[in-house]
């Protein structure tokens, strides 16, 4: 496949979908394959949501109202960096590299609430199109083809049955040695998914053009693989 060289249009395929559908292992993939850079939306806001309770900058009420209001300002000061790199992006917190710290079910819990925030939104998608601004890339999310990336050569819509998906994530806290239920990840993906698709900014939602991939029953090589063959054909 030929990519745009550095003097021309960079390539952009997304990947959108609900939680645990499989869009990173898919991007990292696809990224290795075509040397492209992988923008993993969901670490973006992870590590937004981490920085935000680890310098205090939230606290919430009975009620789960979040205060002080979180403004642009707020985000802008946060001690995170990001770097672009072939095939993933490097997060750092305080000149700490980011990994699992980000990855726990309360982290994910605590994204899933504060990315209903349009400022928190708003930064994120600022974050993205930076990175994307470095080379051609791929990008996975939830509103990567609707909101960010909205003129991609290839949109990407990934899903799943949600107990194929919390299955899926179940085995990921377990190869991280995080002890939760099936139950308790499955809640996790339902909420998850009422609050992606009922937010009043950029909702979960399948972009006009976008190609559905239903994983369920695909094995990675063959999801990434079909990807491939469309990237070919569109980009």
């Amino acid at each position: 496949m030929r990519w745009h060289k550095s003097n021309e249009r960079q390539t952009i395929i997304t990947i959108d979908g609900p939680a645990g559908s499989g869009k990173s292992t898919v991007c990292k993939e696809i990224a290795k394959k075509l040397g492209l850079i992988y923008i993993d939306s969901g670490a973006i806001y992870r590590a937004i949501a981490y920085a935000l309770w680890n310098t205090e900058q939230i606290t919430t009420d009975c009620n789960g109202k979040w205060f002080p209001k979180i403004t642009y300002g707020t985000l802008s000061e946060l001690p995170l960096k990001f770097e672009a790199k072939i095939g993933s992006i490097e997060i750092y917190f305080k000149g700490n590299i980011l990994a699992s710290e980000i990855r726990t079910p309360e982290i994910s819990m605590l994204t899933s609430r504060l990315s209903k925030l349009k400022p928190i939104r708003d930064f994120a998608n600022e974050i993205q199109r930076k990175i994307a601004s470095k080379g051609s890339s791929i990008v996975d999310g939830r509103d990567a083809a609707t909101v960010v990336f909205p003129d991609a050569c290839l949109k990407i819509y990934l899903t799943a049955s949600p107990e194929i998906r919390a299955s899926r994530r179940l085995e990921e806290y377990k190869s991280r040695g995080v002890n939760v239920t099936f139950e308790q990840v499955l809640d996790e993906i339902k909420q998850r998914d009422l609050n992606d698709t009922s937010r009043e900014h950029a909702p979960l939602k399948i972009a006009e053009n976008a190609v559905i991939v239903d994983t369920s029953s695909k094995t990675i090589h063959q999801v990434v693989d079909y990807i491939i063959k469309l990237a070919k054909e569109q980009c």
